[in-house]
């Protein structure tokens, strides 16, 4: 008897040193994994993970608008939250040996069509291609693809007319907010459009995708953003696509109001307008623009930088600073550069100062020709 209690009474100690035990391990666990509510939670790794850029993605799809000598190439490109360039490899046989233009698509973390025409194809033959496109993490490649061109004229040529676009000045601005503007003509076909920004040019975010209806008119369109950062620059631009190819308009900026406005000085900072680049050869260009001093001795100069395959650019150079005058109307100005890289994109915008501010223009591009 005395045996027995003994014995129950040892299981009933051990019985509470397992269930101290558990409290004790209870109390510690949800004292390390519980929750401050004043605390904004932190994403979880696989949404880190969704908004870390890298490499593109892509996917080759079916061929379009096929006819005895054209065709639509068609695809998908998620940019992966840097400017990337996409274009296709097409041939006789999948080693391919032709490829079109590399095409800009922008950045962000959408997924968007990527339609390519080719042209001067043979009739009644078989093509194989496939989509490549790539950033300043990598390139990638879609799958292989084919498609076989008509026998028969009955079906005609591609007329190849992507859509065109105007990037306008935004408006709107407040601190935190504030309207993107521009102008797009669809050619003659449906057409998608969006808009990226950012803090620097590299852009980086993008507006959800809105439609036109076909049309072969100018229209104006514009997308509000919010969240925006007070008292900062912002550079963005407008991108379009239709059937036939994805285009990208002018970077233009505008600063967010700060929270205490300083009082601004008493006279009215110069207009700065960039123009469509002339003169363009292998080595140079004329950049050209105009410039309205607002009644103050006012300097100006461009600005014009290199592009990469993908879409990045600084404006490293700078033409000679030049006097614009005192007067108060826009006036054209312009400069020559030279010794650049042939076959290559260049970004550019004009630059005007005077006592009351310095005032950029939209940043445009232009292309030299090869050798």
């Amino acid at each position: 008897m005395n045996k027995n209690m003994k014995g129950n009474s040892t299981a009933s100690v051990l019985i509470s040193i397992v269930i101290l035990i558990l409290v004790i391990f209870g109390i510690y666990y949800w004292a390390k994994n519980s929750k401050n509510p004043s605390t904004v939670e932190e994403p979880t790794s696989s949404e880190e993970e969704a908004r870390t850029p890298g490499e593109p993605m892509v996917a080759s799809k079916d061929a379009s608008f096929i006819s005895q000598s054209t065709a639509v190439l068609n695809g998908d490109v998620s940019p992966n939250g840097v400017q990337t360039s996409y274009w296709y490899e097409y041939g006789l046989t999948e080693s391919f040996g032709s490829f079109t233009s590399p095409q800009l698509i922008g950045g962000g973390y959408v997924t968007y069509s990527a339609p390519a025409s080719v042209l001067s194809l043979k009739a009644n033959t078989t093509y194989h291609y496939r989509l490549a496109a790539q950033n300043q993490f990598g390139k990638v490649y879609g799958n292989t693809e084919s498609f076989k061109t008509a026998s028969t004229a009955s079906t005609p040529p591609v007329s190849y007319l992507p859509p065109t676009v105007q990037t306008k000045d935004a408006a709107v601005i407040k601190q935190n907010s504030a309207t993107l503007n521009a102008v797009v003509n669809p050619r003659g076909a449906p057409t998608f459009y969006w808009f990226e920004y950012g803090k620097n040019f590299g852009l980086g975010n993008t507006t959800p995708t809105a439609s036109l209806v076909s049309s072969n008119a100018n229209t104006t369109v514009s997308s509000a953003l919010l969240g925006l950062e007070s008292d900062t620059t912002y550079y963005y631009r407008v991108n379009a696509q239709n059937a036939y190819g994805t285009v990208n308009g002018n970077i233009s900026i505008f600063v967010t109001q700060p929270v205490n406005p300083p009082t601004p000085p008493r006279g009215t900072a110069p207009n700065a307008v960039t123009n469509t680049a002339s003169s363009i050869t292998s080595s140079g260009a004329t950049l050209n623009g105009e410039v309205n001093p607002n009644g103050s001795a006012t300097t100006y100069y461009f600005e014009y930088g290199k592009s990469t395959l993908f879409g990045l650019f600084t404006l490293d150079q700078k033409t000679s600073e030049t006097s614009a005058g005192n007067g108060t109307t826009l006036s054209k100005v312009s400069k020559s550069v030279t010794d650049l890289d042939n076959d290559s994109t260049f970004y550019y915008r004009l630059v005007s100062k005077s006592n009351f501010g310095t005032t950029y223009g939209a940043i445009y591009s232009f292309t030299t020709s090869r050798k």
